[in-house]
């Protein structure tokens, strides 16, 4: 599809085609911040939204000239420095430091693997935008333990879960899935728009005993009928409906919530004026 390449394109035609060779580092730099970008605060998306970032680091790159020297590590610090600085963004140091600071905090097995890929990347740092420029790292055990935790295709769903805990994975779908449906990005699978899709139903995952079964259909809303939840002798959660059990953890539960058309999409002035109405009701 065309949206796929609209980045691409705007690169071609503001830096030139003959310059391809950046295009990976201007998407890892503006993919690069220490903050999720506030929607009501214009300043806040101008510094650490992705696309806001991608049309300044371009219009950097259209009027700069840079040589890439991946024989040189020190040189990827000094580019990307000079890049982010003269953009006024933060280096280095200021963007990693929220998310080493948020990793050791926890003690989330994620979170041990964002403190390893983020020591791996200080370590080699083309890596990120130029991983096949090496190819001894490329394909060695060091680099290859960073995949995906997950990958969707169209009938199955790939899972890298060594180094993570089940349970924190099929929170982090929840979260996703929440997110895409408030933003009215509608899935596939979705038959009811009045209600909410676990991530199951959402993304096709089918790894959900009730979901599986059929004893629930993945749609949800204030009147329908969840799995009970049940615990072990130590507070660990053995069952229940994980959709219900991550609106909890955010001080909510399904059958408080009114749900609209979860298809519309928003806009980002109509997502933030909801916050706000939110924030001082």
């Amino acid at each position: 599809e065309p949206r796929y390449y609209i980045a691409l394109y705007y690169f071609i035609d503001k830096v030139g085609i003959d310059r391809l060779l950046e295009f990976p580092l201007a998407c890892e730099l503006s993919l690069a911040f220490s903050h999720l970008p506030i929607v009501t605060d214009e300043n806040s998306l101008k510094n650490n939204h992705p696309g806001w970032r991608f049309v300044k680091i371009v219009d950097y790159l259209s009027d700069n000239t840079i040589k890439l020297d991946f024989e040189d590590d020190d040189s990827f610090w000094t580019i990307t420095s000079k890049i982010l600085t003269n953009c006024g963004y933060e280096d280095w140091d200021v963007l990693w430091e929220p998310a080493e600071k948020y990793a050791k905090e926890s003690d989330l097995k994620i979170s041990v693997e964002m403190l390893d890929a983020i020591a791996f990347k200080k370590k080699n740092p083309w890596c990120l935008s130029y991983p096949m420029f090496n190819p001894s790292l490329f394909l060695s055990a060091e680099f290859n333990r960073f995949n995906p935790l997950f990958v969707i295709t169209n009938n199955c769903v790939f899972y890298n879960t060594e180094n993570v805990k089940y349970e924190e994975l099929l929170i982090e779908n929840e979260i996703q899935s929440l997110a895409l449906q408030i933003i009215g990005e509608k899935s596939k699978y979705n038959i009811y728009p009045n209600t909410l899709q676990c991530a199951d139903n959402y993304f096709g995952l089918k790894s959900c005993k009730h979901y599986i079964n059929n004893t629930c259909d993945g749609h949800i809303c204030n009147q329908s009928e969840i799995p009970e939840l049940h615990c072990d002798e130590n507070g660990n959660i053995i069952d229940g409906c994980v959709l219900e059990i991550f609106l909890n953890s955010l001080g909510t539960s399904i059958k408080s919530l009114l749900i609209g058309r979860t298809n519309k999409r928003y806009t980002l002035k109509e997502i933030g004026e909801a916050v706000k109405k939110i924030k001082s009701s």
